[in-house]
Order: C-alpha cells, then structure tokens, then sequence
C-alpha cells in the first residue's frame, strides 16, 4: 500500500514546522492570564492583577509571532487549507488574539485592576484555546500536518 506523504508546513526550520515550536509560550502566557484573573478574584490581592497585565501582553505579542508561522503553513498549503480542523484552528486563533488585544485595552485603561469584562474575556479565551488546541493536534495525530513520513525500513 502507497501512502501519501502528510502534509508539510511551509514555514520550517532545517526541515522542523515552526509553527508547533512557537505556541507553546503564548498557551502558557494567555493561560496564566486567567489563572492570574482568577485568583485575584478569590484573594483580592493586586499584584495577581499586575502580574495578568504583563502575561497577557505578552501573550498577544507571542501569539502574533506563532500567528504569522500558522498563516504561513495555512495559507502556503492547499493540503492543510482543505482540513476543517485547520479551519477551525485559524478562525479561533485570530479570534483568541483579537479578544486578547480587546482585553488588554479594557484592562489597561481601567480603574479596576481586573475589570469583569477582562475576566469574562480571560475565562472565554481560556475555553477557546483548548478548542483550537485540540484542532491543532487533530492536524499533527489525525492528518499527519507537519509530521516527516517514516522512513523505509532498510533506511532506520
């Protein structure tokens, strides 16, 4: 049985997508965000409102910088655009990092060190980054996007 080779990113290094390499620290940055948000919440203490300010700024600014990888591997592949898993991925990425900006201005101009806007934004970003996760690694695990096909058994 001849298997098609899985579809690759455009955007590599030495052969590696970079896409993957890079969302691992916005992830973290914008999940913080709400862990931050809600334990100042709980506790009343500011400095968990400081400290979400700072991770969500730089959760944007890191999630721009994956962004531009995803929409190279989105737009430079007909094979991956033909996934709705990408679709969904790309779609809920850019909404993610649109809601994250449109919270960090709520947040930065107000009185409130944690505005209930911003947590409600923080709680809706945090549900919608596991949705477009778990899309993510339907492309790697189900499609094979980004993933070298084995090598034949005579080359291992």
């Amino acid at each position: 049985m001849i298997e098609a080779e899985p579809p690759q990113s455009t955007a590599r290094i030495a052969g590696r997508p970079i896409h993957p390499m890079t969302v691992s620290i916005p992830i973290t940055l914008l999940i913080a965000t709400f862990v931050c948000d809600l334990v100042y919440y709980v506790t009343d203490i500011t400095a968990f409102a400081t400290v979400a300010l700072y991770t969500l700024a730089l959760g944007i600014l890191f999630a721009a910088i994956a962004g531009v990888f995803g929409f190279i591997d989105y737009f430079g592949s007909s094979r991956i655009r033909s996934l709705r898993a990408a679709h969904i991925h790309m779609i809920g990425n850019t909404a993610i990092l649109l809601l994250s900006i449109v919270n960090f201005l709520v947040r930065y101009g107000s009185a409130e060190p944690v505005p209930v806007t911003s947590f409600i934004l923080s709680i809706v970003v945090f549900i919608a980054i596991h949705v477009t996760g778990w899309m993510g690694w339907t492309m790697v695990y189900r499609h094979g996007v980004g993933v070298s096909a084995p090598l034949p058994l005579d080359r291992r």
